[in-house]
């Protein structure tokens, strides 16, 4: 409403205002002690053995996540997967990243040298010499857990029991078996009989390893 030409505001929303300009206020606040704290991240915590970018300061988080497998019937303990969480500049932000390095240890290990790596060239549109050193580093490494050929391996037995089934062609499982005692043979060559033992045969079914004595038809 208005008197006498000014504009007077009811006090109930001045009082909406008031409360909503506090809490943007405690918001930014604590924006910038979240900042402030990300950036120690880098300088004095658990990011700060990483190499520094001249003249860019960066804020990030480091982690790590716990990793479990059900191998063969088992739960398996393996090593914890590396991640990483940063934006830079600080100041004023340009780019954003978060890195998972499966099997990778600490956040600063693995995910925060190729975070940096990142960030300098996205900013800079360079690398330094002993940065260009690092990602050689970080792109020859081998990471791979052991347990990937045991999975593939049941796998592939999984598809030759597949086309076994399909086909009745023995030929597609004949790796993951092997021979015991032969049985006596049938007149016909063609109707040859051999006892075999099913090692690591996995039944796409249930997809559990059974210990069967089989008798193929070739």
């Amino acid at each position: 409403m208005k008197l006498r030409g000014e504009q007077i505001v009811a006090p109930e929303r001045t009082a909406k205002r008031a409360a909503v300009v506090a809490r943007r206020v405690d918001q930014l606040r604590r924006r910038g002690r979240w900042i402030e704290g990300m950036h120690e991240v880098t300088t004095v915590g658990t990011a700060s053995t990483i190499p520094k970018i001249p003249g860019i300061n960066i804020c990030a988080k480091t982690g790590t996540a716990e990793n479990k497998l059900v191998l063969d019937g088992k739960v398996v303990q393996l090593k914890d997967h590396s991640v990483f969480g940063c934006f830079a500049p600080m100041e004023d932000p340009q780019i954003a990243i978060a890195v998972i390095v499966e099997n990778g240890g600490f956040g600063a290990t693995w995910a925060g040298p190729m975070a940096y790596l990142m960030a300098e060239k996205y900013l800079t549109d360079s690398l330094r010499a002993d940065r260009k050193t690092e990602a050689d580093r970080i792109s020859n490494a081998n990471l791979m857990p052991s347990y990937l050929p045991r999975l593939q391996y049941k796998e592939d037995s999984v598809r030759a029991r597949f086309y076994f089934n399909l086909t009745k062609d023995s030929a597609y499982i004949k790796k993951y078996l092997h021979k015991s005692n032969t049985l006596p043979v049938d007149p016909l060559p063609s109707k040859e009989k051999v006892a075999m033992k099913v090692i690591d045969m996995i039944d796409p079914k249930n997809q559990i390893a059974f210990n069967k004595r089989n008798t193929l038809t070739r």
